[in-house]
């Protein structure tokens, strides 16, 4: 239905929840902000919540179908849409899909059950609303910009990284001046959409593990920037970025090493949940007994320690942790890599039913395409510091461009012992990340390299539709 605002009442009502304080820079403290459909008229209230500093994007807006986002998402959002009229369609999932002409963006909202009931209307039905009145309803909110302005993608892209780059200095001399870069990460950009898996595929050494750590903060970035939902990791505060921490956990490769051997498997899974303050602690203590149950473990393990466990279950233990603060986005790190065969397949599967039922996003880093091939919607290869290919994972398997992603396809076993796949072997090591190969980095491991390939480095290119190849002969 078409709704329309009297801007006089609206600014009015906006009035009721808007506040300042001042502390550092400006902060917002603001109630939730409350959209509700009546007599065919958008009517906007405080609600009775608390009012609280919750972060520099504190202003939430409620859709009729009880689905909560930030205002400051919305805005971002709103300015930049092509045409007068704005569309939004509650979906099934807690997210609001936002059209404008040819423009998309799905809002994901946050659980309808933390705020005030609303009139429960079914994810098929829809408002429509003046762009217009939009951006004077959604701006007349204060918040703080803390940092530059935010480069929102109309695209859905839970995750995006823009020309990221990671040097690790190396140090000599007396002064101990840096006379060289281990050059780990050069320029890797892709996003990744709500619910998929990106498999992030290389040899070791390739940068692959350098990426995810750097994604969360572990290591800092040389270059580049990675958004969450539009909001920048790299440029945010501490407190934005405890909050960023609820919504990317990580898989690490080791289940050895990741796991404090003095500590119980119930603090090693609940201590996310201590850290954000997140319920009592015998809330907390039932909250880790039911993810170890979800993960395939007893509950009652959790006052067992890190040693009396396998390697799978340690893994497992530790698959449980990341899913403790619900995150939007898990990066497995190698998840399966040392663990046996047998073992691989059970943590593939359970990672699966777990994205299936928790809506998880996954970047899945990993050095075998055949685990890989198994678990990934995209596949993105990397070598050296670089993508060289990238697209969907079926087209990908069955129409590779470039000649490094063929040799790592060529080695996956075919279960048929009567077919035999012809490999192709790769001379010599990756060259070291401190002088790579001018040109195209692979070339002097590439088949088909000529002298141009020497002088040239080829840019990542679209060699087909969604497919990406960086081969001046792909």
């Amino acid at each position: 239905m078409e709704l329309t605002v009297a801007k006089t009442d609206l600014q009015k009502e906006l009035q009721l929840c808007q506040g300042v304080v001042e502390k550092r820079s400006t902060i917002p403290i603001l109630s939730n902000v409350l959209l509700k459909a009546a007599d065919g008229r958008l009517q906007i209230a405080a609600t009775d919540l608390d009012v609280t500093i919750l972060s520099s994007c504190a202003a939430r807006v409620t859709t009729p179908g009880g689905v909560t986002i930030e205002a400051k998402r919305l805005f971002d959002i709103v300015r930049s849409l092509p045409d007068d009229d704005v569309h939004m369609n509650l979906q099934e999932n807690n997210s609001v899909l936002v059209e404008s002409g040819t423009a998309k963006f799905r809002l994901l909202g946050l659980p309808a059950e933390d705020y005030p009931t609303l009139p429960t209307v079914t994810a098929t039905e829809s408002f429509t609303i003046p762009l217009d009145e939009l951006k004077t309803m959604v701006a007349k909110v204060k918040f703080a910009i803390t940092h530059e302005e935010t480069r929102f993608q109309l695209n859905g892209a839970l995750l995006k990284v823009q020309d990221l780059v990671k040097y690790f200095p190396i140090k000599g001399g007396l002064l101990q001046t840096t006379v060289a870069n281990v050059k780990a990460v050069d320029g890797v950009s892709f996003e990744i959409k709500q619910g998929e898996t990106l498999g992030l595929i290389g040899e070791s050494g390739s940068g692959k593990s350098t990426v995810a750590r750097t994604i969360l903060r572990l290591v800092p970035p040389t270059s580049g920037d990675a958004w969450l939902e539009g909001r920048s990791i790299f440029k945010a505060k501490q407190k934005e970025l405890h909050q960023m921490r609820r919504e990317v956990q990580i898989i690490f490769q080791d289940p050895y090493g990741s796991l404090n051997p003095r500590m119980s498997v119930g603090e090693i899974v609940g201590e996310g949940l201590l850290v954000h303050g997140v319920g009592s602690a015998h809330e907390r203590e039932k909250i880790v007994s039911e993810l170890l149950e979800v993960v395939g473990l007893r509950g009652q393990y959790r006052g067992r320690f890190p040693h009396e466990f396998s390697g799978g279950q340690r893994q497992r233990i530790g698959i449980a942790r990341a899913l403790a603060l619900r995150p939007k986005l898990i990066i497995a790190d190698e998840p399966v890599s040392a663990l046996d065969v047998s073992i691989q397949s059970q943590i593939l599967n359970l990672l699966e039913d777990l994205q299936n039922e928790f809506n998880l996003t996954y970047l899945f880093v990993a050095h075998n395409m055949a685990v890989v091939e198994q678990v990934s919607d995209r596949i993105a290869v990397m070598y050296l510091g670089k993508i060289v290919e990238s697209a969907p994972a079926e087209q990908l398997l069955r129409s590779p461009r470039h000649p490094y992603t063929k040799a790592l396809i060529s080695v996956i076993p075919i279960p048929d012992p009567t077919i035999r796949r012809e490999q192709t072997v790769l001379k010599g090591e990756i060259p070291s990340p401190t002088n790579p190969p001018s040109g195209c980095h692979f070339r002097t491991r590439c088949p088909i390299a000529t002298d141009y390939c020497a002088e040239v480095e080829p840019p990542l290119r679209e060699v087909a539709k969604g497919q990406l190849a960086a081969c001046h002969y792909a």
